[in-house]
């Protein structure tokens, strides 16, 4: 209180108080208080220490420790914010992983599921003009199969009539007509009694003539056949498939006309060929590396396009070729072979495809190709319908 009195820095009350105190203290101990306060050494020391005491210096060192606290609160804050998005992200992968491993892991089981899809291992089946019906997978030589016999694994052949039968006729007889229909997952080609030999593909139907009693040799088709017709100038080959009527003479052309499609194919490899609508309005001749594209239920044009013969034959060599084609065409070309159901969603057929693959190949890993183009095609598999979405 004393150094505060000299330099004016006590207020009223402290003053009357040191008074007091003054006045109680004797003599000498007022006399040592003064000689305390005016010794020269002691004056000395308060001086150095002073001149020793570097106010800036001080102010900087407090202005540094209290940005160092600052900073190691900001710190602190920041591992907290980083410790919480940690948190977050490593919740998130984890969220990720599982529905990773969840979709993934589905695929592998649809596609493990789907690999047990084998082609082929159909039976067609022949039906003779007199009813009966004969599974020719099951059936062998000794089958009685009429004026016909099985000369191959896949294969059947008529023997042609004596021309001594059709010489001693007296008047016309009618034609006889049997039926062979190859399912899903089949192929079969048969020679017939003129010599005109035809492969039928899968899911397809051919009502053909087992006599020469008519004028014309004409032949019903369902599903896709390609014909090598026996040349014959006195008895013109009709085919009549999806609406129209194939005429000629002696040639090698492939007709597909399954009845889903929108549009039936005829391509002609050699010869010549010519196709007319049902209603006669319409009829275009084709030149061999042509196909004619015939709409039904459509007031357009037969259409004539150049194009490579090889593609539409390709069936018959046991190869896929796709080219520009929808997922829809593709399943639908698939499921023939394959046998099965499937299930598209409408949007995925803004994508088209080429490319191709063996018949014999593994309908999984076609699916995985196709699917794992970029498009982000889902696939699903009940145990009979695939679906693609």
């Amino acid at each position: 209180m004393l150094g505060r009195f000299w330099v004016s820095k006590t207020s009223d009350q402290e003053r009357e108080q040191l008074k007091l105190r003054l006045r109680e203290w004797n003599r000498e101990h007022k006399i040592a208080l003064f000689r305390r306060i005016l010794d020269e050494e002691e004056l000395e020391n308060r001086r150095i220490i002073r001149e020793q005491c570097d106010v800036d210096e001080a102010w900087r060192k407090v202005q540094v420790r209290l940005r160092e606290r600052k900073s190691r609160a900001r710190i602190r804050r920041y591992m907290f914010k980083l410790q919480s998005a940690a948190a977050v992200l490593v919740v998130l992968l984890l969220t990720a992983g599982i529905i990773y491993d969840s979709h993934t892991g589905h695929r592998k089981r649809v596609m493990a599921r789907i690999a047990e899809i084998r082609p082929g291992g159909a039976q067609p089946t022949l039906y003779l003009a007199d009813g009966q019906s004969v599974e020719l997978g099951r059936a062998d030589s000794t089958a009685d199969l009429g004026n016909a016999r099985i000369s191959g694994e896949n294969s059947l052949t008529y023997r042609p009539e004596p021309s001594s039968d059709r010489e001693d006729r007296s008047e016309p007889l009618a034609e006889v007509y049997n039926t062979l229909i190859t399912p899903r997952g089949c192929m079969y080609d048969v020679t017939l009694v003129d010599g005109t030999r035809v492969w039928v593909n899968a899911a397809s139907r051919l009502r053909f003539f087992t006599t020469n009693h008519s004028s014309e040799r004409i032949v019903m088709l369902e599903g896709e056949a390609y014909f090598e017709v026996a040349h014959d100038a006195s008895r013109p080959f009709v085919v009549v498939s999806g609406g129209q009527r194939i005429r000629v003479l002696g040639t090698h052309f492939n007709i597909k006309a399954y009845d889903a499609a929108q549009a039936v194919y005829t391509t002609l490899v050699e010869g010549s060929v010519e196709v007319t609508s049902d209603s006669g309005e319409q009829s275009v001749r084709l030149s061999p590396g042509e196909q004619a594209v015939y709409r039904r239920q459509s007031d357009e044009p037969i259409e004539v396009t150049q194009v490579d013969p090889s593609q539409a034959l390709a069936w018959r060599s046991g190869t896929f070729i796709f080219s520009h084609a929808t997922i829809s065409e593709i399943l639908e070309e698939l499921s023939r072979w394959y046998r099965f159901d499937y299930e598209v969603a409408p949007y995925l057929d803004r994508f088209r495809f080429t490319g191709q693959f063996p018949r014999c190949g593994e309908l999984d890993r076609i699916l995985d190709i196709i699917t794992s183009t970029g498009t982000d095609i889902k696939i699903d598999y009940d145990g009979e319908r695939i679906t693609l979405k």
